[in-house]
């Protein structure tokens, strides 16, 4: 396991060079999610937390927010808010695991999945054509 707390900014750049190589993506505050009905982003994770290069990292229970959700439904659109409720097992800061790509959050339930994934990371955005599975969790 990886803590990031025992690494200077150097060290995080060449794990997450490393990362990147293997198609994983660390999230930070601001990084998009995307959700059945809209997107949003994930705010700023919490009071402290790992810093890379001025950004900060977001950490495991990260709070997101998504404006204008829109199914069609009669309660749409609406705002959601939710905590990111996956993370990076094996990369960590002071016992919490970081968040990645492809993690996931959820939030009350309105119409539609009541779950978001993180699409935005170090070095990767969402791209055209990209299709998620808000279903398993």
């Amino acid at each position: 396991m990886v803590k990031l707390e025992d690494l200077d900014e150097g060290e995080m750049l060449e794990l997450f060079q490393e990362l990147f190589f293997h198609g994983r993506h660390p999230a930070f505050a601001g990084s998009k999610v995307l959700s059945e009905g809209g997107h949003g982003q994930i705010d700023f994770p919490q009071a402290e937390g790992p810093m890379f290069q001025g950004q900060r990292i977001a950490l495991l229970g990260a709070p997101y927010r998504v404006v204008g959700l829109n199914r069609g439904g009669a309660c749409c659109p609406h705002f959601a808010l939710g905590k990111i409720v996956t993370g990076a097992e094996d990369i960590q800061w002071r016992g919490t695991p970081i968040v990645m790509t492809g993690d996931r959050g959820v939030h009350a339930h309105a119409c539609g999945t009541n779950t978001v994934i993180v699409t935005e990371g170090w070095r990767k955005i969402q791209t055209p054509g990209e299709t998620f599975d808000f279903y398993p969790m």
